[in-house]
C-alpha cells in the first residue's frame, strides 16, 4: 500500500497540463499500424454480429475473417427492438442453461420485458410479471431489488422522460443489455465476448477515473460515438 501511495504521489508531482494544441500534435505524430486497426474493426464487427458487414470489410481490406466466428445477431437485434420474449426463446433454443446460470442477465431481460409492457399500456401484465417474476428474483438476489423499484417507479410518470429512471426506457439501455446477452452467448461457445474496442474504451474510462482521483487535469472523452474530447482549462 505504501508503494502504491508513493507511486501516486510521484505521478501527481510529475504531472503537467497539456493544452489542446499540444495534445493534437502528439496525436498526429502517433503512428498506428493500419493492419492492426483493421483487425480491431474486424474483431468488433464479428463480436457484435455484423457478419455481412464483416465479410464486405474483409474483401475491401484483405483482413481475414476469424475462423471461429459465429453470429447471434437476430437475438441481439430482438433485444434492441424490445422483443425480449423472442430473444429469450431463441437463447433457450441454443442452450436453456445459459439464462439459468446467468441470473443477473436474466433479471435484466425480464426487467426489459416489464418496461416494454408498461410502454405498450399493458399495466396489469407488467404488474403481474413484476410481482410474480421480478419480486421472486429480487428475493433470491437482494441486489436486484433497487432495479425492480426503479422499474415500478416508471408507472408513476405519464411522460417517462420526467422519471429520474428514464434511462431504463432508452434505446441505449436496450443496446447495453443486448451486448450483455451477446457476450454471454459468445462465451458459451468459447469465444471472448467483449471486443478489443470494448476493452480499449473500458481502459480509457479507467484512466480518466484514476486521473480524476489524483486531481490531475486531463482530457475527457465526452462522446464515444462522435469521438468528442473535452480539454481542461489551463
Amino acid at each position: 500500500m505504501r508503494g502504491a501511495a508513493r507511486t501516486k504521489s510521484t505521478i501527481t508531482e510529475n504531472a503537467r497540463s497539456i493544452n489542446k494544441e499540444e495534445w493534437l500534435k502528439k496525436m498526429d505524430n502517433t503512428s498506428i499500424d493500419k493492419q492492426f486497426l483493421d483487425s480491431v474493426v474486424m474483431d468488433y464487427l464479428v463480436k457484435e454480429g455484423f457478419q455481412d458487414v464483416a465479410e464486405i470489410f474483409s474483401q475491401e481490406t484483405s483482413t481475414p475473417l476469424p475462423p471461429d466466428s459465429i453470429s447471434f445477431q437476430p437475438i441481439k437485434v430482438a433485444v434492441e427492438k424490445g422483443n425480449v420474449g423472442e430473444a429469450i426463446c431463441r437463447t433457450n433454443d441454443i442452450d436453456p442453461s445459459i439464462l439459468e446460470t446467468h441470473h443477473e442477465l436474466f433479471c435484466h431481460l425480464q426487467q426489459l420485458q416489464v418496461i416494454t409492457m408498461i410502454n405498450n399500456g399493458n399495466i396489469d401484465a407488467a404488474l403481474d410479471m413484476a410481482q410474480n417474476e421480478l419480486r421472486y428474483r429480487a428475493e433470491e438476489d437482494p441486489s436486484f431489488l433497487p432495479e425492480l423499484e426503479k422499474t415500478i417507479c416508471l408507472l408513476a410518470f405519464h411522460d417517462k422522460t420526467d422519471s429520474p429512471f428514464h434511462y431504463l426506457n432508452s434505446p441505449l439501455h436496450r443496446i447495453k443489455i443486448a451486448h450483455e446477452l451477446n457476450s454471454v452467448l459468445l462465451n458459451s461457445h468459447g469465444i471472448e465476448g467483449d471486443s478489443k474496442l470494448h476493452h480499449v474504451l473500458k481502459f480509457i474510462d479507467w484512466c480518466e477515473r484514476e486521473l480524476t482521483s489524483l486531481s490531475i487535469p486531463h482530457a475527457k472523452m465526452t462522446d464515444v460515438i462522435k469521438g468528442n474530447i473535452e480539454f481542461p482549462p489551463l
